[in-house]
């Protein structure tokens, strides 16, 4: 009787301990890994309170290439809080040919997002939004 009651107790005390582990590797992910390089490539301001950043994730060593992101914020996100929450921040354009995009605000509420012999087509892009937080978003020269 007494090795079953210490069999259990031990069971139940490696399921913590392993609960615990995947919880602490878990809270230890932030977002991009550690051979991912994320840097602000272009940024857009539009006083007094909106900001367009270019933003490219490369990733070489995964064989993932290079992900471009535009965000539309209020602020100017700094790379470590960009490494940490990338996803998180909503990027309003996603792709992975962003060379050759160019930004520019042609009114206070409308952003124009150029593709200038990026040869982006329609079939790669991951995401596209047309408007977010009152802010319209046009897409020019695209193929």
């Amino acid at each position: 009787m007494k090795t079953w009651k210490h069999f259990r107790g031990m069971s139940r005390l490696f399921g913590v301990s392993l609960g615990l582990a995947i919880l602490l590797l878990a809270g230890c992910y932030q977002g991009v890994s550690n051979s991912e390089i994320v840097r602000i490539v272009d940024v857009k301001a539009q006083p007094p309170d909106r900001v367009a950043m270019l933003v490219e994730r490369s990733d070489h060593a995964a064989l993932s290439g290079n992900t471009f992101f535009v965000f539309v914020s209020d602020r100017v996100y700094e790379v470590a809080e960009l490494r940490k929450k990338l996803y998180a921040l909503h990027p309003v354009f996603m792709d992975g040919l962003g060379e050759g995009l160019s930004l520019r605000w042609t009114a206070h509420d409308e952003l124009t997002i150029q593709c200038q012999n990026c040869h982006i087509t329609k079939d790669i892009i991951e995401k596209q939004l047309y408007s977010q937080n009152g802010v319209t978003i046009r897409y020019v020269d695209f193929p």
